[in-house]
């Protein structure tokens, strides 16, 4: 089992405490690739100096790199702060000391699910090998000594709050909403799946299967579509067969009228999928959408 210690700020880290969130976006105000864990496993919180303490943690989904306004416009206050003002000032103020001027930079976003936090008496000092000169963070495992005392401490604590102890989520438990937008997105590469369209602010997440309907929020119950054929999925005069190829719905022209440059995407293959096989838009959601949604 790895984990992976982040340095936090404690007044972002009081926020999420207080509004009890399912899920965190642990932002940076660059990017910087995060290789460290895998879907699943453990990133705590460390306070800065002189606290020194890890206060409590979550699950990691996924990483990711955003545009600022749409990692506000995603996550919101689950960012740590409680306006879009101040996150925004907050990550420009750190990037113009660096000399880097960008309005609407990339940044830098680790996706984490099921936060919890531990009372001030159960916070956990900083292990006996963290520097001081840590900026971001520091990675453990249980193959250690003090990775498994550390786990240790954490899942003791952990354990105090079920009967049945600590249980690590599976895929489909780890996407809250913001988790599934943010991991169908870079599953898509951050392109429309019918046309290859890599302009982020017309591009949208759908659920293959709404989620009122009974349908997950996992990654192969998604696509990734400009606004304007979601907008056409969503009300069935759009579909995707079995085999990834678009059907256009003969209500369209009926319906509305003209519809030409909509008629030339019928029986055209997706142009962007997931490189992940279990990724994939399930045959089983696709075929949900036919039946049930698609006008035909």
């Amino acid at each position: 089992m790895k984990m992976f210690v982040g340095v936090a700020d404690a007044q972002m880290i009081a926020l999420q405490r207080e509004k009890r969130f399912d899920e965190i976006n642990y932002w940076m105000p660059s990017t910087a690739a995060f290789r460290a864990l895998e879907p699943g496993e453990m990133f705590l919180f460390k306070l800065h100096a002189p606290e020194d303490k890890i206060v409590g943690g979550g699950y990691f989904v996924r990483y990711a790199e955003l545009p600022m306004d749409l990692a506000w416009h995603i996550f919101g206050q689950k960012n740590g702060l409680r306006t879009y003002a101040a996150f925004s000032d907050k990550i420009l103020k750190y990037r113009r000391k660096n000399l880097i001027s960008e309005e609407n930079p990339q940044i830098g976003c680790i996706v984490l699910t099921e936060p919890f936090f531990f009372a001030e008496e159960e916070w956990i000092p900083a292990p006996k090998d963290w520097s001081r000169y840590i900026v971001r963070g520091k990675g453990y495992s249980t193959e250690d000594e003090i990775g498994r005392e550390l786990y240790a401490q954490v899942t003791e604590r952990l354990s105090k709050r079920t009967e049945e102890g600590v249980t690590l989520p599976d895929e489909e438990h780890l996407l809250a909403q913001g988790a599934f937008r943010v991991s169908v997105i870079e599953a898509y590469q951050k392109r429309c799946a019918i046309t290859g369209e890599r302009t982020i602010p017309v591009l949208d997440v759908a659920h293959i299967k709404p989620l009122a309907k009974g349908g997950p929020n996992t990654v192969n119950n998604g696509i990734l579509l400009r606004s304007d054929l979601r907008t056409l999925f969503l009300n069935g005069y759009l579909t995707i067969d079995k085999d990834f190829a678009v059907q256009i719905s003969k209500r369209l022209s009926q319906d509305y009228g003209g519809g030409a440059s909509y008629q030339e995407l019928q029986g055209k293959s997706l142009v962007q999928l997931p490189e992940n096989i279990v990724e994939l838009p399930a045959r089983e959601f696709l075929e949900w959408h036919r039946k049930h949604v698609f006008l035909g």
